[in-house]
């Protein structure tokens, strides 16, 4: 299930036919698994103030806004993504999240690379750039840049540090 929402949070399975009811079983999922451990959760949230600050921005935000509902329903969604973030990292530990990442930005360029056919449709943008199983260029392109540094991570880290 990890996998399946690093996809989702990648926008990979933006073009499956059913990606509203993925996306709200997803959520349900992972609200019932940080229900079941809200003690670990709440602590990983408290070391993660910092980035809890910019949800609460976007949350404040609708008192200007000019589409008050988008932006909360905006907010609440970008909330939701960093308390997951922070859950699997919790979770699994900073090696298990990147491994984690790599595994599934691979998937995706994989589907991608099958793509080529447009076997998942739209294979091509209407200026002839490749989208892969994305919905734009730059998706797939920033896709790629986190795979390579991911992977560079895992890589290039030391699987045994040394011990001074």
């Amino acid at each position: 299930m990890a996998i399946a929402v690093i996809l989702w949070s990648a926008d990979a399975l933006l073009r499956l036919p059913l990606q509203p009811l993925l996306t709200a079983a997803l959520y349900g999922y992972f609200a019932l698994a940080m229900l079941g451990q809200t003690h670990g959760l709440a602590a990983a949230l408290a070391r993660a103030w910092p980035i809890r600050l910019y949800p609460i921005w976007c949350l404040i935000s609708t008192l200007w806004s000019e589409v008050p509902m988008t932006t909360a329903i905006a907010s609440v969604q970008i909330a939701f993504t960093l308390v997951l973030g922070v859950y699997l990292a919790a979770r699994f530990g900073r090696t298990g999240l990147m491994r984690l990442t790599t595994l599934a930005l691979g998937i995706s360029m994989l589907l991608s690379w099958v793509n080529l056919t447009g076997a998942f449709g739209l294979a091509y943008s209407y200026e002839n750039w490749f989208l892969g199983i994305f919905t734009n260029k730059n998706a797939l392109g920033q896709r790629s840049v986190l795979l390579l540094a991911s992977a560079s991570v895992i890589l290039l880290s030391d699987p045994k540090p040394v011990s001074r």
